[in-house]
């Protein structure tokens, strides 16, 4: 079998980086070694253009200097790339703000794999530029769901929202996952709270978090564990002067992304772990955090309010509420007992989101899918 599979985000790249990236890879080096997978990726500054990693070729295509244009040429070039590469079967990770629309572009069996639909936030957002982004976004993903004859969906809301728009097509509901050694993570607390994640705020809601943390400064003085927003993503200047004009410069820590080891470290010794976000498409975070038995506290949004169970594993709160976020803080700061309840759950509660299930999953979806098309290409010859 022979693979070509379009994502513009990529383990590396300095504007994104996110969970999408992080599925494709951890999907991907599980596949049997005798599976051909190249990953078309979208460029970023000082990339290697053609790289092995595993059993997956990436290429990076593209202009490389700027993020607009990084996602308009991938776009743009997208297309001769799936001319050139033989594969069986294609799939693309859909994004309406770098879209390709790859059912145009070849004969082979496509699939196009949802991670988010991002049109009913966008047009929400106060500012025109993103209600004009909204409207683009519900234009391209209503094109590509009702042209995609097969699709996958991380989440059941990702899967419920497709199927009102294309009843037709065939979905499959595969989900994140969660690396198996997070699972014999040992718990400990040092004075720090953890945002782990993309520094994207629109999506990530991380200035609601440090309003909150900011709130509690004022309350509580200096007698607060420190916030360590721990990641990569385009909007880390901004955030950086955010908290300097907020005079939180020793109290907020912007520290790199981390991986493997280095991410289970930081989650386990966190107290807890705080996930703001106004939008996901599945909440990698959150599994990975309560893999390490660390409570969660997050917004009351799907797909999190499905993976974080509110008073069992985490506390949930109002979206884009400050003050909430602030009291639920406050409230897992001071309960040790309960800091250390809602982490046993959590442990438990995540043992069913395993990468090694999952990858099986996708590769019979993918297997399935080819033998349909065979099937039906050798009716049609008769």
């Amino acid at each position: 079998m022979r693979i070509l599979h379009l994502i513009y985000d990529d383990l590396n790249n300095p504007w994104c980086g996110g969970g999408g990236a992080i599925r494709t890879y951890e999907i991907y080096k599980r596949f049997p070694k005798n599976i051909s997978i190249t990953v078309i990726n979208g460029a970023y500054p000082h990339c290697k253009r053609v790289e092995e990693k595993d059993n997956i070729k990436y290429i990076r295509i593209g202009f490389s200097f700027n993020y607009f244009l990084s996602r308009l040429t991938y776009s743009f070039l997208a297309p001769y790339y799936i001319r050139k590469i033989p594969h069986d079967i294609l799939i693309e990770d859909f994004s309406s703000h770098s879209p390709i629309f790859s059912f145009l572009h070849t004969k082979k069996p496509v699939i196009g794999l949802f991670q988010n639909i991002f049109y009913k936030y966008e047009i929400k957002n106060k500012k025109l530029f993103k209600k004009l982004q909204g409207f683009l976004s519900y234009i391209f993903e209503n094109i590509a769901i009702k042209n995609f004859k097969y699709l996958i969906a991380v989440s059941e809301t990702i899967k419920k929202e497709i199927f009102q728009i294309n009843k037709k097509a065939k979905t499959f509901f595969i989900p994140n996952g969660v690396e198996e050694f997070l699972f014999n993570s040992v718990p400990k607390e040092e004075n720090y709270i953890l945002f782990l994640g993309r520094y994207d705020i629109e999506q990530k809601g991380i200035d609601t978090l440090i309003y909150a943390y900011k709130k509690l400064i004022l309350e509580l003085k200096n007698d607060l564990p420190d916030l360590y927003l721990v990641g990569k993503g385009k909007d880390e200047n901004i955030i950086k002067k955010m908290i300097i004009s907020l005079n939180l410069e020793n109290k907020v820590k912007i520290l790199p992304a981390v991986y493997g080891k280095e991410k289970k470290k930081i989650i386990e010794n966190s107290l807890f772990v705080c996930m703001p976000s106004r939008f996901e498409s599945f909440g990698m975070v959150a599994c990975e955090a309560q893999a390490c038995g660390k409570p969660i506290i997050a917004s009351n949004i799907e797909p999190l309010n499905f993976l974080v169970k509110n008073n069992q594993t985490g506390l949930l709160f109002e979206k884009d509420n400050i003050n909430q976020l602030a009291e639920v803080i406050l409230k897992l700061i001071q309960n040790k007992d309960l800091r250390k309840f809602l982490g046993n759950n959590g442990k438990e509660w995540a043992k069913q989101f395993d990468w090694n299930t999952i990858a099986k999953k996708q590769l019979e979806c993918y297997q399935q899918i080819i033998v349909t098309k065979d099937n039906h290409k050798c009716k049609n010859d008769r």
